[in-house]
């Protein structure tokens, strides 16, 4: 919730709801493009943007000198989306978990991308909720169209689980904790 409300221009998600056909590619193009110059760097201590001008403004000559390969380099720097593509995902909210708790959603999120059958199967369960990225925020598992869908996809994980290659006490780990989020989602219980 606070990534999401600290500067929405730069830390709301890239892909909006109900373009199920759109190009990731495409969609990240854009997203880059209309978020407002951070700052500029340059010689000196004042690296200030003009306020609201766009990476694509500057393209579009609205400052002096053009953007290089190193600017828009930067640029992207400074998005923070809840998932970002980096020549592979970011996914930004991992880090926020208590102590070792960061191996449960890593765990899950590799079943779901394990093979193109299940990514599929993920996409399905999880395409009428993702445009709720600030009800999750909000409310969690709480909520019960966010919780029926954490069930269906954490069920989704547990037939991939096995496949993953984990050690066998990592394995009976995840899959406890994944049963346990699963029992939590489905009472709607987001502690």
């Amino acid at each position: 919730a606070t990534w999401l409300a600290i500067d929405p221009a730069r830390t709301r998600p890239v892909w909006t709801p109900g373009h199920a056909d759109e190009d990731p590619t495409a969609a990240w193009i854009r997203y880059v493009l209309a978020a407002p110059l951070l700052c500029r760097r340059r010689d000196g201590s004042d690296w200030t943007a003009p306020a609201g001008v766009t990476f694509a403004d500057w393209l579009d000559g609205a400052l002096p000198e053009p953007p290089t390969t190193d600017d828009l380099d930067y640029h992207v720097s400074t998005l923070f989306p809840p998932v970002r593509p980096r020549g592979y995902l970011e996914l930004r909210y991992l880090d926020a978990q208590p102590d070792r708790d960061w191996r449960l959603p890593l765990a899950v999120l590799s079943a779901l991308f394990h093979d193109p059958g299940t990514l599929r199967g993920a996409y399905a369960i999880a395409a009428p909720v993702a445009d709720r990225w600030s009800a999750a925020a909000r409310h969690g598992l709480t909520d019960p169209a966010l919780a029926a869908t954490a069930a269906a996809l954490l069920d989704l994980a547990l037939t991939t689980l096995p496949r993953l290659d984990l050690p066998a006490g990592t394995h009976d780990d995840i899959e406890r904790g994944v049963r346990g989020r699963l029992a939590a989602a489905q009472r709607g219980d987001d502690r």
